[in-house]
């Protein structure tokens, strides 16, 4: 099954400098077989494109490049669009975006909760017990895998409670989807502190 992922890693000239010292390295250490596996991937490469060339007017179907990148696209809209809903503590638009069986495990609770409606009566419950509240992805990856989307890294959790200071937290998080009925809806979602980051 194709994998691709979406998002950016920092690291800018001096990543650039360690990634070509490296494949120069590897290049040496490959010898001959290197040379062989460029001239295969170049004259595979032709093939990809005579292959594809089409007269116009005909129906061609989509890549699975193409597909796989489409559907990043729509996994990375639905995740954007939990992120708001969140961040406007819209729950039915949040819960929307849900699968029955989701799987939730709080960054502030050892324990799963299991199934929408339980999902969804935590949420009431936290978003009754804040005046406000943000959460701020830092640097979100996206990963799909056949009909399984990936979301994850870490953010910004600020809460203010009714009856407490603002408080600001760092967790890591991993969101599962499943594409269901061509749509993405959330499986499971996993968030946890970040010891160093409190």
């Amino acid at each position: 099954m194709p994998s691709t992922e979406y998002g950016v890693s920092g690291g800018g000239r001096a990543h650039s400098s360690a990634t070509a010292a490296l494949r120069g390295h590897l290049r040496k250490a490959a010898g001959p077989f290197c040379f062989e596996r460029r001239a295969r991937k170049k004259r595979d490469s032709k093939r990809q494109v005579i292959g594809s060339a089409c007269a116009s007017g005909c129906n061609k179907q989509p890549t699975k490049k193409g597909e796989v990148m489409a559907d990043i696209d729509d996994l990375r809209a639905t995740f954007e669009q939990a992120v708001a809903a969140i961040n406007r503590r819209d729950l039915n638009e949040y819960s929307a975006l849900w699968h029955e069986q989701i799987v939730a495990f709080p960054p502030f609770s050892p324990f799963p909760v299991d199934g929408k409606a339980a999902v969804r009566q935590l949420a009431e419950a936290n978003f009754a017990n804040v005046e406000s509240g943000s959460l701020m992805p830092i640097n979100p990856q996206c990963r799909v895998i056949g009909t399984t989307g990936l979301a994850w890294g870490h953010a910004a959790l600020s809460l203010k409670p009714k009856d407490g200071p603002l408080r600001t937290v760092f967790i890591r998080y991993t969101w599962t989807f499943a594409k269901t009925d061509g749509q993405w809806r959330e499986v499971a979602v996993h968030g946890s502190l970040i010891p160093s980051g409190n």
